[in-house]
């Protein structure tokens, strides 16, 4: 288990995670670099917006293509 002041490995997780925003692009602005980097683990993006423009909703599909998830 982690503990604080200790620096944390990655090797021996699960590789796993779920990212929850509130709008389209925030997984792209706020944790892009993140997903990139990790890109060999299961990611999972979850969006709280309503999904009511088209042109978002591709936008988001898109970016999610470019960064493999």
């Amino acid at each position: 288990m982690y503990k604080e002041g200790e620096r944390m490995s990655f090797q021996n997780q699960n590789k796993r995670a779920l990212v929850a925003i509130a709008h389209c692009d925030d997984a792209v602005l706020w944790m892009g670099g993140v997903i990139y980097r990790l890109r060999d683990w299961e990611w999972h993006i979850l969006s709280m917006c309503n999904g009511n423009n088209d042109q978002k909703i591709q936008s988001f599909n898109k970016s999610c293509q470019m960064l493999g998830v």
